[in-house]
């Protein structure tokens, strides 16, 4: 089922910086580019013990894509915490926008694997019932693949990286996730990760505490289109 009133996506300009040709993968930090015009912050959690932060990527129409484990609770379930949850908040534009979570990935906390979702939908949809001016991102067909180069947009940095194969979960029905050989810390999850050569979203950053030392897990580009309907 396609989200209603979710307009198409796109991503004219993202990335300009790059049309030039194809950053060189393993580089590290790069200088900002346009394409710090789709990413936003996400700020949610349980008050007052456990703020989250996050990033999250612009699709237009006032909605943003980010992972489902910064707004639905488990985090703060696997820091066992306590409080009410705080209402998500979206900065993007300069602006603080309240969010309403519009749809969200289906996970649990599973012994001895840890949190994992159906489909490998670590997602959520964010609904700030604000339209905003400027570009927005569009998913990619497929991937990423191996060998990919990559760009991921954080609410910290933008770093320029070299995508891994693509992952099975033991159990099928939770799908599958691509990895990324790259050190991340709290407050990146939900960071876009786009192709440096089309500008299109080829995942969000995900996180599993089994997940190698200095990897990063993605939930690819066909699982986001499952999870917004297209």
């Amino acid at each position: 089922m396609k989200v209603p009133g979710l307009a198409p996506l796109c991503l004219a300009g993202v990335l300009a910086a790059c049309a030039g040709g194809v950053p060189v993968p393993g580089t590290g930090p790069v200088p900002a580019t346009a394409a710090d015009s789709v990413r936003a912050e996400v700020r949610a959690g349980r008050a007052p013990a456990c703020p989250l932060l996050g990033t999250a990527v612009h699709l237009g129409g006032g909605l943003f894509l980010t992972a489902a484990h910064i707004v639905d609770g488990t985090a703060a379930r696997l820091r066992h915490c306590d409080g009410p949850e705080t209402v998500p908040l979206v900065r993007y534009g300069g602006r603080d926008l309240p969010a309403t979570v519009r749809r969200v990935g289906r996970g649990e906390i599973a012994a001895g694997v840890g949190l994992r979702y159906e489909g490998g939908a670590d997602l959520a949809l964010l609904d700030t019932r604000v339209a905003s001016a400027g570009p927005s991102a569009r998913p990619c067909r497929g991937g990423p693949d191996a060998g990919q180069p990559v760009i991921i947009e954080s609410r910290l940095r933008t770093v320029v990286a070299t995508a891994g194969g693509m992952m099975r979960e033991v159990e099928p029905a939770y799908g599958t996730y691509a990895e990324v050989p790259l050190h991340m810390v709290p407050g990146e999850s939900g960071a876009g990760v786009f192709d440096a050569r089309s500008n299109c979203l080829l995942g969000i950053v995900s996180h599993r505490e089994d997940t190698a030392p200095d990897t990063v897990r993605i939930v690819p580009s066909a699982a986001i289109r499952t999870f917004l309907g297209g």
